[in-house]
């Protein structure tokens, strides 16, 4: 969601998104910049769990909201 888009690009994406991509994509963000402060502290722990809940939050989101690009993520729900 963060990528460079016109008002008017974005306007069309968050009137044609739910609010549960939407909330989703937060989260998602907020996870890697989590991530990004555990990697400059140097917790490699810290990092492995932040990164394994960052895969599992795209395979979920993929499986809710882009089945038809990603067929294989139907039997992850």
């Amino acid at each position: 969601m963060k990528m460079e888009m016109t008002p008017e690009d974005k306007k069309t994406l968050l009137d044609s998104v739910p609010e549960t991509f939407l909330s989703r994509d937060r989260a998602f963000h907020e996870l890697s910049a989590r991530l990004a402060d555990a990697a400059r502290e140097g917790d490699r722990t810290g990092q492995e769990k932040l990164f394994n809940q960052m895969v599992a939050a795209c395979t979920e989101c993929h499986a809710k909201h882009a089945l038809d690009r990603f067929p294989g993520l139907a039997a992850v729900e």
